[in-house]
């Protein structure tokens, strides 16, 4: 979910300038590194910065021991309830009470002998402690307990109060949790799907597919930063110290918190069964919205249909996810092969338990191993998924409840049409350089709503100019490369100049401070990279910053098709929009008849090639 390398290295940077009379922030500083080498596996390196940590305090106390004991967790190695005893014994003597709780939760939450009521007891006065990050993580350590104890209906009612409790951090006080949003939202949905999946009817599928909703959401959310910053800058200041505070103080920070949370008219935004109702009243008799969810434990695909949603367990979830990534990683290369059977039991393990659903229009809500994943190049019973329906990819559910104007065909009078010199070509030329795909395009749009710009005139200023803003398409030809690791590192290449040879690029966050217009942007050098940090990861970079800055929908290639043959598509594309054809049914058309050229090796020609609503 975060950049850790980027934060490691930060980190790194400024402890070489950091006075160590700044203790405080030192501690800190070495601490934060300890958690994202817990967070990556880096387990050799734990060690040696809480050696440093404890060279600045001395002694040991509580709540050094106490991330001790969560470190031993993480290696997999004995001995965690042993800290968490030293842990419990050192706050106590020095009046450290929230460690002190902490270590409690935690010992009950590994099954050891904890008294009557010491965890409930535990994570009340922890959630009365005003600390963002000490809230969220007792409610995350009591959900475990609940679970362990066979309390399901009430870890899940849990679960829904900590996720309300970190929306409303990120929502209204942007930065006070989102280094524990980083470090351990994974772990607190991955329990959030466990108890959903435990509680209610098994073959039930509304609350698994209402749970990912929920996660999208919170995933995507992004608050501002205005508002109240002494209670930020409050908030803040006490996570980094909060051991030395006293209860009282705790307890005004907590009213101060909870004041704030009234006054600001917070409402939690929960989707729910009524809104899951009339999104799928919109789907046709013909169409299929389709949800994964992958995990060690199990994996599920989630058909919903207007009658309601199914819950189907995936045979060997584990396996198919490796399998998923090497049939992918094959695709996206230039010459390495598949197994020739891939496309056949990939699509009978994915695709095979909900056959009888698919029919002329399938809605995929991807997240995780299914992101940057092409669903419909594969074959059941001898055929492309691609050759028998149109296959559309949703940033929510929500999406639904337009998705007749959002693929509806798109106005094409005003076109904004950017390329870039093919890679080899001299980039300080200033003589005209094009490509197929730019001819091709011109030619189908040439006139008075034509904006072209290209070569060493594909600058960023040019993406300033409201003929980019107001174009009712956008079609763009740069390479360009979307992470799915860290989406706001993707980026669409520009071109450098005589004066200034470097490249210059079109990234993510340049995206968002548009307002668009266009009813359709086509992305068609693009080329994804990485894999989604989590199975809950679903921001697509560029695509979903096109989307939120207003586009209704985009086209993108997973990975470059080649000039001519990308030219060959996009005519075939945009002939079938201008005579009124929808967007998702002239792309499946267009693809569909390289397909029916019988030609196999023209597969990566046509199956990157993928389109997103809003």
């Amino acid at each position: 979910m975060g950049d850790f390398d980027r934060a490691r290295e930060l980190l790194e940077e400024s402890l070489l300038r950091t006075p160590r009379a700044e203790r405080a922030l030192l501690l800190r500083s070495y601490g934060a590194l300890a958690d994202i080498s817990r967070h990556q596996g880096r387990f050799d390196e734990i060690q040696r910065y809480r050696e440093q940590q404890a060279a600045l305090t001395g002694a040991a106390s509580g709540w050094q021991v106490f991330e001790s004991g969560r470190d031993r967790l993480a290696t997999g190695g004995s001995g965690a309830a042993g800290l968490f005893r030293q842990a419990q014994r050192l706050a106590e003597s020095a009046g450290d009470m929230v460690t002190r709780h902490r270590a409690d939760l935690e010992l009950c939450a590994l099954g050891a002998s904890c008294g009557a009521g010491a965890a409930t007891t535990a994570h009340q006065v922890l959630r009365q402690s005003g600390i963002p990050f000490i809230v969220l993580d007792s409610g995350l350590a009591m959900m475990k307990v609940l679970r362990r104890a066979g309390q399901i209906s009430d870890a899940a009612d849990l679960a829904g109060d900590v996720l309300n409790d970190l929306q409303f951090y990120r929502r209204k006080l942007a930065g006070v949790a989102d280094t524990w949003y980083f470090l351990f939202g994974e772990d607190l949905f991955r329990e959030y799907m466990t108890l959903t999946l435990a509680s209610g009817n098994r073959d039930d599928g509304a609350r698994a597919l209402l749970a990912l909703e929920r996660i999208r959401r919170l995933d995507r959310e992004s608050g501002s930063r205005a508002g109240n910053d002494e209670l930020r800058n409050g908030l803040s200041a006490l996570q980094a110290v909060y051991t030395g505070a006293s209860r009282s103080r705790l307890e005004a920070v907590d009213r101060s918190l909870q004041a704030f949370r009234r006054e600001s008219g917070w409402t939690s935004d929960v989707p729910g069964r009524d809104l899951l109702q009339q999104a799928l009243a919109k789907l046709g008799r013909n169409e299929v919205l389709l949800a994964y969810y992958f995990s060690d434990d199990g994996s599920y695909v989630l058909p919903a249909t207007r009658n309601g949603v199914r819950r189907i367990r995936l045979d060997k979830g584990d396996r198919l996810m490796q399998d998923m990534k090497r049939f992918r990683q094959a695709l996206y290369s230039d010459t390495g092969p598949f197994a020739a059977n891939s496309p056949e039991a990939l699509g009978r393990a994915l695709l095979g338990p909900v056959q009888g659903m698919l029919n002329e229009r399938i809605y995929l809500l991807a997240s995780g191993p299914m992101l940057g994943f092409p669903l419909d190049a594969l074959r059941l019973k001898g055929r492309f998924l691609a050759e028998q329906a149109s296959l559309i990819r949703l940033e929510t559910i929500s999406a639904l409840q337009h998705s007749e104007n959002s693929t509806a065909a798109p106005a094409l009078q005003s076109v904004f049409l950017a390329g870039n010199p093919q890679a080899g070509q001299d980039l300080f030329s200033y003589g005209i350089s094009t490509s197929a795909e730019l001819d091709a395009v011109r030619n189908e749009f040439v006139g008075e709503g034509l904006h072209m710009v290209q070569g060493v005139a594909l600058r960023r200023d040019e993406f300033s100019d409201e003929r980019f803003a107001q174009a009712g398409l956008l079609h763009l030809a740069m390479p360009g490369r979307v992470d799915l690791e860290q989406p706001r590192n993707s980026r669409l290449l520009l071109s450098g100049t005589r004066e200034n040879p470097s490249a210059e690029f079109l990234s993510a966050d340049d995206l968002h401070g548009y307002q668009l217009l266009a009813s359709l942007a086509v992305m068609t050098g693009t080329e994804f990279s990485g894999q989604p940090s989590t199975p809950f990861d679903s921001r697509t970079g560029l695509v979903s910053d096109l989307l939120q800055a207003g586009a209704a929908r985009v086209v993108c290639s997973l990975w470059p098709a080649g000039d001519r043959q990308t030219a060959a598509l996009m005519v075939d594309f945009y002939q079938r929009l201008s005579r009124g054809v929808t967007v998702d049914e002239a792309l499946f058309q267009a693809r569909k008849a390289l397909i029916d050229s019988q030609n196999p090796a023209n597969l990566k020609d046509w199956a990157g090639f993928q389109l997103y609503i809003r």
